[in-house]
């Protein structure tokens, strides 16, 4: 019904355009993803860094790991967030089996917060390379992916 609605609209409001409106919906809880990924592939030498502050609202980056899980179940998860998440959210979050890193955070944040992405981004990195990755894929507290097969696209 309501994607009906906006595609209506949107056909509408591209008419005199010479561009094309696109919109997705997308799951907000891993729960109602449907679609896994090809369990013939292996991703136990992949590792998915996940840098940034946790995103609490609608459980954002606690869905997001269980996404993750669901689609690459053999990689490593690493979160790589701050030492002042709340302690209880951090602990829902390991018994996702994922490794989380609670990272000091750096005493200049420079422009755009870019200190605490490389002070996140390289610690995560770090850890994966110790747990044997060799490829790492690193995303952002705020982003999401869901495409089950990305792993295999990003490794070829």
């Amino acid at each position: 019904m309501l994607k009906r609605w906006f595609k209506k609209l949107f056909d509408i409001l591209e008419r005199p355009l010479p561009y094309f409106f696109t919109f997705h919906l997308r799951p907000k809880k891993a729960e109602k993803i449907g679609i896994v990924s090809d369990k013939l592939l292996q991703y136990s030498k992949v590792a998915i860094v996940i840098q940034g502050p946790i995103v609490y609202d609608q459980d954002f980056t606690l869905e997001t790991i269980k996404i993750y899980r669901k689609f690459f179940s053999q990689a490593i998860i690493i979160l790589s967030t701050w030492n002042y998440e709340r302690a209880e959210y951090v602990q829902k979050i390991k018994e996702q089996d994922v490794e989380v890193l609670l990272n000091e955070p750096p005493q200049l944040k420079g422009s755009s917060n870019i200190n605490y992405q490389i002070v996140s981004s390289i610690n995560g990195i770090k850890l994966a390379k110790e747990m044997g990755a060799e490829y790492v894929l690193k995303t952002r507290t705020d982003q999401r992916i869901y495409n089950p097969n990305a792993l295999e696209y990003f490794v070829n």
